[in-house]
């Protein structure tokens, strides 16, 4: 059965990791495979090589999110406009890229046949002649890139068109249908950390002795060279597969769709010339994939264009002049905000990643602190009081004892009710059922917060075989496979969840207090209790320690109604 155009391009936004694919169907009238290869625009940056732009690009980046600029209310010229512009922008970074890598040292790679191979590119009996040009274009930009990101880059393509064919599999979303059993709107789930480099997969990092999750690739040492022998081929084992009539059937969906003469990304002499070897199922042979290689490419190439950069201006920088701009910027805010706490408190609503608070100001007696309050956000009734009694105080020190006031009417609870609803609460033993926990992947600390901090009635009561098309270790081969297996899924139902609630005071003891470790009494120099006491010394070690901040992570997730 065909399925419309608009799921396919819900979905087939994704697959877009450069700004180099745009277009416009209403912007083309005529849709000849001849009338897609017109050449609308040239570029050229002094010092490289003419390139072209196709009409082509055009179509293919309104697929892949040009249509959304109409619904923001834009007309069909001025995303024709936004989309060409994008298109000459895409390549004149990546001309000079190529320009500034030329002149690195160092910069540049030697790719064997091997290599090339991983792209999973047409052979010559199946190349167009725009499917040759395009080919000879990414000949060019290979020396530009690592062994591991040519890799790389026909994963990420293979990986999402895969996604679009099981989405117009009729077979897999039937058996969809029949498992599902309710609707919820889960709280947002973690994602992996912002971290100044790339963390090693996870995968490899369970099946390899010594290799924590959080391990950056950097920090592997002699292991960096296995690593990279090991992405490799999990890259290049993936496959796009064509093994059942119902993934057939999928497949030629997706061809109709493109192939149809108001888009014309499959050309009908494409489609033509591979039907009749019998390769019309191989979507890599086709050259709407080999300008999603394209596009993936460009985007790795300009990745490492800016590593050069940045590694540039590192050069210059010194931890002494670090240091020195932090305790300049330090002694500013402090002598600023000691004086004129509005300033500060102004501060803190403007932060952004290039405009931030350095320095804390004391205050005297008052249950405050900035942590504390994006965990525990004042209601809306709270804010208001307090912004209508600054208005009228007089006192600094009056409007600090009504925020304590406020404080106590404040109440904490767990948000995460509906993570149980959504299948991130799983027993530790499932055929007890017992030891109810939040996984590593949502929970990243080992504290009270691996548990839903509240009541549940549990209706579990079933498991399921099914047979997933995925990547999973083989343990007869000790290999990473792509391909059929049968597992078992499991899934924990609840009913009647009810999430404990929490005053201010039991919060800061009971949750804070204790997740981080820190004193449960309060003191003359630390008047609330749960408030973390370190000295200048403790703070490096302790505050900005992994397990620190992975806690902190596990406290906002479960408690902050804070949307920043």
């Amino acid at each position: 059965m065909k399925k419309p155009l608009g799921k396919i391009i819900a979905i087939i936004v994704s697959l877009v990791v450069s700004i180099g694919i745009f277009a416009g169907c209403d912007l083309i009238g005529v849709n000849t495979d001849k009338d897609m290869q017109q050449v609308i625009a040239k570029v050229q940056v002094t010092g490289a090589a003419e390139e072209n732009v196709y009409k082509r690009e055009l179509m293919n980046g309104y697929v892949s999110y040009g249509a959304s600029y109409a619904q923001y209310g834009y007309t069909s010229s001025q995303i024709f406009d936004m989309i060409l512009g994008n298109l000459v922008n895409n390549k004149v970074v990546v001309q000079y890229a190529r320009l500034q890598l030329d002149a690195a040292e160092g910069k540049k790679y030697e790719h064997d046949d091997k290599v090339k191979g991983y792209l999973n590119l047409p052979e010559e009996s199946l190349r167009t002649a725009a499917a040759k040009d395009r080919i000879d274009y990414i000949g060019k930009l290979l020396p530009y890139v690592t062994e591991v990101q040519i890799a790389k880059a026909a994963y990420s393509v293979k990986s999402n068109l895969n996604n679009i064919i099981d989405s117009l599999d009729d077979s897999k979303e039937d058996k969809a249908k029949e498992k599902e059993n309710q609707s919820v709107s889960a709280r947002t789930v973690p994602t992996e950390k912002s971290v100044d480099g790339e963390v090693v997969d996870e995968a490899y990092a369970k099946a390899t002795e010594g290799v924590e999750e959080d391990t950056l690739v950097d920090d592997l040492g002699d292991l960096k060279e296995d690593y990279d022998a090991w992405l490799i081929k999990k890259y290049v084992s993936y496959s796009m597969s064509a093994n059942t009539s119902a993934r057939k059937s999928a497949i030629n969906s997706f061809i109709d769709v493109f192939k149809d003469e108001s888009r014309g990304l499959i050309s009908k002499e494409e489609y033509e010339l591979f039907t009749k070897k019998g390769e019309q199922y191989n979507l890599n042979n086709y050259l709407y994939y080999i300008d999603l290689i394209t596009a993936n490419i460009e985007s790795l190439l300009v990745s490492n264009y800016e590593e050069l950069i940045e590694a540039t201006a590192e050069e210059g920088i010194t931890a002494e002049a670090l240091w020195d701009e932090y305790v300049s910027a330090y002694k500013t805010q402090k002598s600023t905000y000691d004086k004129d706490y509005s300033a500060y408190e102004s501060a803190l609503e403007n932060v952004t990643e290039d405009s931030f608070v350095l320095y804390n100001p004391s205050i005297d007696g008052a249950k405050y602190g900035y942590v504390a309050n994006i965990l525990i956000g004042f209601s809306d009734q709270a804010s208001a009081a307090l912004s209508a009694f600054k208005n009228k105080a007089t006192t600094q020190a009056a409007i600090d004892e009504y925020r304590e006031e406020l404080l106590e009417t404040l109440v904490a609870k767990d948000l995460r009710s509906t993570w149980l609803q959504s299948g991130y609460y799983m027993p530790e033993d499932k055929e007890t059922k017992e030891g109810y926990a939040f996984g590593e992947k949502y929970v990243k600390a080992d504290t009270m917060l691996k548990q839903f901090l509240g009541s549940y009635a549990d209706n579990t009561d079933y498991t399921e075989t099914e047979e997933n098309y995925q990547y999973y270790f083989d343990d007869d081969s000790s290999e990473w496979t792509w391909g059929d297996k049968a597992e078992e899924s499991f899934a924990a139902k609840f009913s009647d969840v009810i999430a404990n609630e929490y005053v201010f005071d039991d919060f800061m003891k009971d949750i804070f207090g204790a997740v981080l470790g820190t004193r449960a009494s309060a003191s003359a120099d630390y008047p609330y209790e749960g408030q973390l006491q370190l000295s200048d010394e403790e703070l490096a070690d302790k505050i900005l320690s992994k397990e620190t901040l992975d806690k902190i992570d596990d406290l906002l997730f479960a408690f902050s109604t804070d949307n920043g």
